[in-house]
């Protein structure tokens, strides 16, 4: 029986010592396991060096690898994980910023995270723009603002300024603030003003803007976008509020509310507008829809030139692009001018016989296959008064202006030099009543 115990205990001793002990993997070998949802390997080899050569562990680099954006991808790509863990990232950094949401509940992006990182922004910083409104920033313009030189006393100055006057702060606005270095006291008098698209308001405030002229503007509106382009076709204060109707003609420039490139506040458009209105008393008014003409040519009088301002083609002169935020389907149709608007007729008729209308638009006269468009419908319902209008694309320093009153211009082609046309000076005529 000593015998078979003997035995048995050194059967065990000699199967134990035989056993190979288990191998520890390398980070190396480690990093070469992961692989992606379909089986593949997760990193390159070049990768795998990069990622070692930060000198970070498997769990640190596994950690990051393995977070998740809301579209359920990888949160972090392998080079942003080198570059974060190069500048001294943490994985807790990361796990706190991944949490934060962000406008439309968006959480930041790998890269948002390593630069935020990069730029010493830290964890509480970041919490405190998504704790003042979640909806301020986008990630993109959050790295926008800091670059910029934004810091959170900025940021919660402005963001309590805008609230405290009832405007809804958005990153893109205060972003604009901080570039140009804005200050609370320079913006808030024109807060109190009360008025809709602050966004343009900064570059009014930069182009030399003031309280008084905003406010004297608020009698036509209740956009700082309206004011910024009243201010910039430099229609005098007086005109802004009362329509003086002296001995000169009359001349009615109405502007469509939507220019979606900013060519009717250009400089030659403005200086084309401005010179023709030295011959006349104007009114300048920016419109939403048709209805507005008949209304506002009864309004001012006699009306020797009617100027309507607008992006066009050969089928229609558009004045408010924002049709998706219209229900009314008969409201719609009104948004622009088309060759259905028969009832223009009438709102034309109140003109003088003499009386030129200026269509400022592109391709109203461009040719179709129908032979119809814009150009010609209006020309029909005009009563026989003069109307001009464009061929062509065209940008306003394309147009000669060859007399003032009666209006007189002519288009040139965008090759063509303006001294090639030889204008003559203009012709101001101004007494004409």
């Amino acid at each position: 029986m000593r015998r078979f115990v003997s035995f048995l205990f050194a059967l065990i001793l000699i199967s134990g010592c035989a056993r190979t002990p288990r191998q520890r993997l390398s980070t190396t070998e480690k990093l070469q396991s992961l692989k992606t949802k379909d089986g593949k390997d997760m990193l390159r080899r070049r990768e795998i060096d990069a990622l070692r050569s930060t000198g970070a562990d498997f769990g640190t680099i596994d950690s990051l690898l393995s977070m998740k954006n809301d579209r359920g991808e990888s949160l972090f790509k392998p080079s942003v994980v080198e570059w974060f863990l190069q500048s001294g990232g943490t994985v807790r950094y990361a796990e706190k910023l991944a949490g934060v949401r962000y406008r439309y509940e968006r959480r930041l992006q790998g890269y948002q995270i390593a630069k935020l990182h990069a730029l010493d922004v830290t964890t509480k910083e970041v919490e405190f723009y998504a704790g003042l409104d979640s909806t301020l920033f986008s990630g993109p313009e959050l790295l926008h603002y800091i670059e910029a030189g934004g810091d959170t006393l900025y940021a919660g100055q402005m963001y309590h300024l805008f609230r405290q006057h009832e405007y809804h702060l958005r990153g893109m606005i205060l972003l604009k603030l901080v570039e140009n270095r804005i200050t609370a006291d320079q913006i808030e008098p024109f807060l109190e003003i009360k008025m809709n698209a602050p966004f343009y308001l900064i570059d009014y405030i930069l182009e030399g803007g003031t309280v008084e002229y905003a406010k004297a503007c608020a009698e036509k509106t209740r956009s700082f976008e309206d004011v910024l382009r009243y201010y910039r076709w430099k229609v005098p204060v007086e005109n802004l509020r009362e329509f003086a109707d002296t001995d000169r003609p009359n001349s009615l420039f109405l502007f469509a509310v939507s220019d979606f490139n900013g060519e009717f506040t250009s400089d030659a458009a403005v200086k084309l507008y401005n010179e023709i209105w030295k011959a006349y008393d104007t009114r300048v008014e920016i419109i939403h829809n048709e209805m507005q003409i008949k209304q506002l040519i009864e309004e001012t009088g006699t009306i020797d030139l009617l100027a309507i301002c607008g992006h066009g083609s050969s089928e229609s002169l558009t004045l408010d692009s924002r049709k998706e935020i219209i229900s009314n389907l008969n409201y719609y149709e009104k948004m622009d001018i088309d060759p259905t608007d028969v009832e223009l007729e009438e709102a034309f008729s109140l003109m003088p016989d003499d009386g030129v209308i200026f269509l400022d638009a592109c391709e109203t006269r461009k040719p179709t296959q129908s032979g119809r468009n814009l150009f010609r419908f209006i020309e029909s319902i005009a009563g026989g008064r003069r109307v001009i209008g464009a061929e062509t694309v065209f940008t306003h320093d394309q147009i000669i202006l060859r007399q003032a009153y009666p209006l007189e211009i002519e288009f040139r082609e965008p090759t063509q030099k303006a001294e090639d046309l030889s204008p003559s000076a203009p012709s101001l005529q101004p007494d004409r009543k």
